[in-house]
């Protein structure tokens, strides 16, 4: 039977770490797509927004066509 020993550990640990700090901008950034231009400039690491809007939304697939092509 294999043994899990304190070098898999640290390595499956460091891995956990990275796949936390490689995810967190995307999280990041699809919250900050439901927040009001406001609440975005004020900064902060806040994930859930305190008032959800689709402004963001409207600007970017609406009213910019163009970037999405």
């Amino acid at each position: 039977m294999n043994r899990f020993n304190g070098s898999k550990a640290i390595f499956y640990a460091s891995l956990i770490f990275y796949a936390m700090i490689t995810i967190l901008p995307f999280i990041w950034a699809f919250s900050a797509f439901f927040k009001p231009l406001e609440e975005i400039l004020i900064g902060g690491l806040s994930f859930i927004p305190k008032q959800a809007t689709l402004d963001n939304y409207n600007q970017f697939f609406i009213e910019q066509p163009s970037f999405v092509r």
